[in-house]
């Protein structure tokens, strides 16, 4: 849970909430060209960009970089100054938990789904330019 404390140094919420509206409505522009496709079951290679998806485009980069700029700290060289101090050193000795096994375990799966991805595409791409 976020306390109001950590909002509070942050450079503007309320660039941070027009940023979060001008990607919803960013993506909220692409649905009429996506809802559009339904006849080739989704499929939008080929169709022609409208306005309202270069709208959408641009709403959603813009929405990013405001939404950032919001929660960029107000005094961030006061920042920068007091991380300075802070030293981090892993524990030597501390022993491997269930959860470190657990992060492993995900972290291998994630990394044989990454590997995968060349293979899966090249079994997809050929059937797609072939129809």
């Amino acid at each position: 849970m976020i306390s109001t404390s950590t909002l509070s140094d942050r450079r503007g919420l309320w660039a941070f909430a027009l940023g979060v509206i001008g990607v919803t409505a960013g993506v909220l522009l692409h649905l009429p060209m996506f809802l559009m496709g339904r006849m080739t079951h989704f499929r939008l290679y080929g169709m022609p960009m409208g306005g309202e998806m270069y709208v959408g485009m641009a709403a959603i980069i813009l929405g990013v970089a405001i939404a950032a700029y919001g929660l960029l700290p107000k005094n961030i060289s006061q920042q920068l100054a007091a991380s300075q101090d802070i030293v981090v050193s892993p524990p030597e000795e501390a022993p491997l938990t269930s959860a470190h096994w657990k992060l492993m375990s995900v972290l291998v799966i994630a990394l044989i789904i990454d590997v995968m991805k060349p293979a899966s595409l090249g079994f997809t791409i050929p059937g797609m330019i072939s129809e």
